[in-house]
């Protein structure tokens, strides 16, 4: 008899970040594999012949060592147009999904859940809509009989699903009642802490002393990084007389009380549990919508469950927003200041309700802003911009050309002073320093990168590397995985001051974290590792090597290190790059933008 022809498609590793959680992770999989995964391969394989598609490189490991076809897929899979079309789409439905039937329930002072969590409905919508795209792209191109999938209620297993009723195709999945119970845990890992860790930790503070006949001028900055990036504007407005409020996280402020008094003022806490069952009742009544529609598959499927969860857990961002309004009432601010006018949603509620109010808005951004990645519309009065290069992907978001202002970066006039100044040690000057600064990903792309570099270490003795976490990341878990190499890999802690780090480096190995622009700030060469043929800026715009596959991250470390002509092409690449993302490195950002500000108060 002939076998027919089948696909299979396995799930991703899921986002684990510390050591207890990939080691809970790795032994789930394993249980995965070995009770259910390998015993129902080894029965299918009897009627079929299968192609498996994986998203992690261990179990693609485990099922290739023992004779089954496998394949690793990722987003490369999708071309250039697909990835626009993905991008606006995303945009489209979080832009209008809220607004297709009235619900003031979830409204407060007119601003709608839906409206404040525009952002993080983006992220959700093009991460399940790629799916649908790559699943789409990988069974179109051949002819198969049947279909099967891990989860029938994984977001993988819907896609799937979807997929083979708009095709025809029959399809089954490996699990039932395991696979039911497992999205519930990881749903609740994925979205139940928000508002526990995002918004009941945000406090009210006053800096320093107040004059009543001073303006005055609201930080909203409930994310370290966005803290990161306006504190140093916000001395230079209390060096002028001005007073200031921040919104903003105990452990955040941590850092500055050495510098300035801070006097918390804590918010209670209001919750608004009682709005999830009007949540729920919307979202039954949207389902018919033609703004879920791509090629004759209707997306809702797809998308209810985690637009439903992510906006019950967001809920109480209308609760904060009692709390910043009587803000607004109490200290009638001059001016706001943001990181990021997009999001988190509760900093976007309160901008929604500030123009409401007409209260003006200024946003200094907080990282590198791509034109690939979607983004909500810009909603400030004025966005002080690091460089040329930042305006194009708000353009795109939908910001003006007045909106924005090029001044540089606040975060680097520290970075720029402590360069002049800087010497690096001189213990041995044949020893070359590789510093790997992680991303917080899902799988285990970061622990490869270290084995590779482990690797090249064992054959030579000059050249030593430090792995540096990123600030999301446990320590410990590099540490665990790299204690075998101890002489020659060092790891430092997730909450060093990467700077210091960069300074003493001679190449960056990074994935597309913005420390790459810190090291072309600081003279450094870079090796970026992209296996999954992502736009990354650093290597379209030639301050970076690119490793397309592992075993070529050796070559390019020793290309970056040793050969005189790429280093020279990479340094001048480096002065247009630096000036474009980040503008003049004089260290004066920080005085410009404090400048504008008070002229728009003035104004």
């Amino acid at each position: 008899m002939k076998k027919g022809k089948a696909m299979v498609f396995l799930e991703p590793g899921q986002a684990a970040r510390t050591k207890l959680t990939v080691s809970v992770e790795k032994n789930i999989r394993s249980f995965e594999v070995k009770l259910f995964i390998l015993p129902f391969l080894n029965k299918i394989k009897k009627n079929y012949d299968i192609d498996i598609f994986l998203q992690d490189s261990g179990t693609f490991k485990i099922l290739s060592d023992i004779g089954f076809s496998c394949n690793l897929m990722g987003k490369d899979l999708l071309n250039p147009d697909q990835k626009e079309l993905s991008k606006k789409k995303s945009v489209y439905i979080a832009q209008n999904w809220y607004k297709l039937d009235k619900n003031e329930e979830l409204s407060f002072n007119g601003v709608n859940i839906g409206e404040a969590t525009e952002t993080e409905t983006i992220d959700i919508v093009r991460t399940l809509f790629e799916k649908v795209q790559v699943f789409e792209s990988i069974i179109s191109k051949e002819e198969v009989d049947k279909i099967f999938f891990e989860n029938p209620y994984s977001p993988d297993g819907k896609a799937l699903g979807i997929i083979c009723e708009g095709l025809g195709l029959k399809s089954d999945s490996i699990y039932s009642f395991y696979g039911k119970t497992k999205r519930k845990v990881m749903d609740r890992v994925k979205y139940g802490g928000y508002s526990r860790n995002n918004i009941e930790t945000i406090n009210f503070y006053s800096v320093d002393n107040l004059n009543e006949n001073s303006p005055n001028i609201l930080f909203d900055t409930p994310y370290a990084n966005h803290l990161d990036i306006v504190f140093p504007v916000m001395e230079l407005l209390l060096k002028k007389g001005y007073n200031v409020y921040l919104l903003a996280k105990d452990e955040d402020i941590n850092r500055y009380k050495s510098k300035h008094s801070f006097s918390k003022i804590k918010l209670p806490k209001i919750k608004c549990n009682k709005l999830n069952g009007t949540l729920k009742q919307y979202i039954s009544r949207v389902e018919s919508s033609k703004i879920f529609d791509y090629n004759g598959i209707n997306l809702w499927p797809l998308l209810r469950d985690d637009l439903y969860l992510s906006n019950k857990n967001k809920l109480n961002v209308l609760g904060h927003l009692k709390n910043f309004k009587d803000i607004l009432n109490d200290i009638k601010p001059d001016l706001i200041v943001v990181g990021d006018d997009r999001g988190p949603s509760s900093v976007r509620a309160d901008l929604l309700y500030a123009k409401h109010e007409c209260v003006p808005i200024v946003e200094i951004q907080h990282g590198v802003y791509r034109i690939d990645k979607a983004m909500a519309a810009p909603i400030s009065n004025k966005i002080f911009v690091w460089g040329e290069s930042t305006k194009p992907a708000l353009l795109e978001a939908g910001a003006s050309g007045d909106q924005m202002e090029v001044t540089g970066s606040p975060k680097y006039d520290p970075l720029i002073h402590k360069l002049k100044n800087h010497l690096k040690p001189v213990d041995n000057d044949n020893i070359k320093t590789l510093l790997f600064a992680t991303q917080p990903l899902p799988g285990n792309l970061n622990s490869r990168i270290i084995n590779e570099i482990a690797l090249m270490l064992e054959k030579t003795d000059n050249i030593r590397l430090i792995v540096k976490p990123h600030p999301s990341e446990n320590t410990d878990y590099y540490k665990s995985i790299t204690k075998q190499f101890s002489q020659k890999i060092s790891v430092k802690d997730s909450a060093d001051n990467i700077i210091d780090l960069l300074l003493d480096a001679d190449i960056l190995i990074n994935l597309f974290s913005t420390v790459g622009l810190e090291a072309a700030i600081l003279g450094k060469p870079m090796v970026c590792v992209n296996l999954y043929n992502q736009k990354i800026v650093y290597i379209e715009s030639g301050v970076a090597l690119e490793v397309k596959n592992l075993k070529d991250l050796k070559s390019k470390i020793n290309d970056s290190l040793y050969n005189d002509k790429i280093r020279d092409e990479l340094a001048e690449n480096r002065k247009r790059f630096v000036y474009n993302y980040a503008y003049l490195q004089d260290g004066k950002a920080s005085e410009r933008i404090c400048d504008a500000i008070i002229k728009m108060i003035e104004d």
